[in-house]
């Protein structure tokens, strides 16, 4: 069917062209006003009193209704101008590794050169006129070359001290040494003194501390002692007669074995007997 558009014609040939209920032109193989190049057929209407005329598109290959006129036109205008030139394009990726060349030829072989020519080598004791700290003399061709020691240098800082060196062998035995001075008197034999053995060992009551000591005879030092307590365990388990300390007298008599305990139990009191080791002064 054909397709109507307003046409308003000013100057002859400028038209406007508006799609009349908003169809877009298309080609179609049939049935079109486009044909298969693109081109678009129409009628137009002689002008009225205003001066304007109807335009139809006309299906391409028909003829225009009797008094109106045909008109085409492309349906692709003219190509516009070239336009600027765009940016270069990022490096290509770099190409596979090309096979391996053919091996050249090989060379020609060289010349031999001429046999070379050895100096003769005279080496020079110190206090030469030429070398003063000795060296070597090369004569070749007539000419000589001087090859000459370099004076010697000062004397250069202590180093660091080495490791120690391993333990040498064992020397022989030394001669033998005069005899001392006689030292002081020592002790001679020894006895044991006990002291509350005999009536049943000295009471300690609960929660309490003393004091107890054995006294060696007279001209005799202590030279050790010891202590027993019991009854070794209680009501509770607490151990009776707890040790303190033990020690030669000083305070009282020096030749005295002397022990400070404590008893922790709440219950029983605790029995001490006391021994010093006493020996004789010579």
């Amino acid at each position: 069917m054909n397709k109507r558009i307003a046409l308003v014609a000013a100057g002859g040939l400028a038209l406007a062209l508006v799609a009349v209920g908003g169809t877009a032109l298309a080609a179609s193989s049939s049935g079109s006003p486009v044909s298969s190049t693109g081109v678009i057929t129409g009628c137009y209407t002689a002008p009225n009193k205003n001066g304007s005329s109807q335009l139809t598109l006309q299906n391409a290959g028909t003829s225009c209704p009797s008094g109106d006129s045909a008109v085409s036109w492309g349906e692709q205008g003219p190509a516009g101008p070239a336009g600027p030139q765009g940016p270069a394009g990022a490096t290509g990726a770099t190409g596979a590794t090309g096979a391996t060349g053919v091996n050249g030829q090989n060379g020609l072989n060289g010349q031999n050169g001429q046999n070379g020519v050895s100096p003769t080598v005279t080496v020079l004791a110190v206090g030469d006129s030429n070398c003063p700290a000795g060296g070597d003399e090369f004569t070749l061709n007539g000419v000589n070359t001087f090859v000459c020691n370099g004076a010697g240098g000062t004397q250069g800082p202590t180093g660091a001290t080495g490791p120690q060196g391993a333990t040498g062998a064992t020397g022989a035995t030394g001669p033998t040494g005069s005899t001392g001075s006689t030292g002081p008197a020592g002790v001679s034999g020894y006895t044991t003194v006990y002291a509350g053995f005999s009536s049943g060992g000295f009471q300690l009551g609960t929660l309490s501390t003393g004091q107890f000591d054995a006294v060696c005879p007279s001209g005799d030092v202590v030279i050790g002692g010891g202590y027993e307590s019991y009854p070794s365990d209680n009501l509770n388990g607490e151990n009776t007669g707890a040790f303190y300390n033990a020690y030669a007298g000083t305070s009282f008599p020096s030749n005295a074995w002397v022990v400070d305990l404590y008893n922790p139990n709440v219950i029983d009191p605790s029995y001490i007997e006391v021994e010093a080791i006493c020996a004789a002064a010579s």
